[in-house]
């Protein structure tokens, strides 16, 4: 079943805060690969979807592939694996190479040059990407693209196609030692920063009109200046806006939620071995929503 429902530019402006849709489309333009980085809650999944639909013009099922990367993902998942089965004229036992989710798509993508096809790897830092795609990666690269190989397994050539686009995210390494500089041949980079202060959030946050929202909001930019000076945390450990934008209307309960099931948790992860500074951001957020729940630390 094919879902047409033309999506603009203009809608991903009025949804995506904090993105240029025409730089977001000329970085993808330029390597057919783009990879989106940023804190946790900036939006990388929200955005790598919605640019997909911005460049198809319309929220198109057939022609985006999203897979959510995990450490469980195989190679066999996404290029190729060997099977048994039957022969059905023969009623023997048989090998038989079937293509995994990627290479079925890149097939898909192929027989349809007219058409622009996209694959969103979400989540690119939770897995061993050079193990899950193996040689197919090399082809990933613009200027390679078209070009046929063998995959391992496999004894039929394929090839990623020029019209297939892939848009990777990834949580910012959080040390200078996790930086796969590698990547930076293969993908365009782009960094998703919160979107506090954009246009686009306060608008949103207006909408809302909830005097609670604002105020933890505060103590949330507050935070992050303080999380990017503080030794051992920097920018990759900010709290992004996406915690903040469930809904257009908000309630006091909803907020309260957010402080204190969200947001607190972190707090308590980040500081666990220096209390005096996480009883003292805890101690913030809650005065923020004091009126909906009794302070504690």
């Amino acid at each position: 079943m094919t879902l047409n429902k033309f999506y603009t530019r203009s809608a991903f402006a009025s949804e995506v805060y904090g993105h240029d849709i025409v730089d977001l489309m000329a970085l993808l333009d330029y390597k057919k690969c783009l990879l989106i980085e940023g804190a946790v809650g900036t939006g990388k999944t929200f955005t790598a979807k919605r640019l997909a639909w911005a460049k198809c013009g319309e929220i198109n099922v057939e022609n985006i592939l999203y897979i959510k990367m995990n450490d469980g993902i195989t190679y066999e998942d996404m290029m190729v694996s060997t099977v048994k089965e039957i022969d059905p004229v023969k009623k023997v036992e048989r090998n038989v190479i079937k293509y995994g989710l990627f290479a079925d798509f890149c097939i898909k993508a192929s027989n349809k040059k007219d058409a622009e096809f996209f694959v969103i790897l979400d989540d690119i830092d939770k897995c061993d990407i050079r193990k899950v795609f193996g040689t197919a990666l090399g082809f990933f690269e613009k200027s390679c693209r078209n070009e046929l190989f063998i995959p391992q397994k496999s004894k039929k050539p394929i090839g990623i196609p020029s019209n297939l686009y892939i848009i990777a995210t990834r949580n910012l390494p959080k040390q200078e030692d996790d930086v796969d500089y590698s990547l930076m041949r293969i993908f365009t980079h782009y960094k998703a920063e919160p979107a506090f202060k954009t246009g686009g959030f306060r608008t949103k946050l207006q909408g809302m009109d909830n005097t609670k929202m604002n105020k933890l909001v505060k103590v949330i930019m507050d935070m992050n200046e303080f999380i990017i000076s503080y030794e051992g945390l920097g920018e990759a450990y900010q709290i992004g806006h996406s915690y903040f934008c469930s809904s257009d209307s908000i309630s006091n309960q909803d907020v309260q939620n957010i402080a204190l099931t969200e947001i607190v948790p972190i707090i308590k992860s980040y500081w666990r071995n220096d209390k005096k500074t996480m009883d003292s951001w805890v101690n913030k957020v809650q005065i923020a929503v004091q009126d909906m729940t009794q302070k504690r630390v």
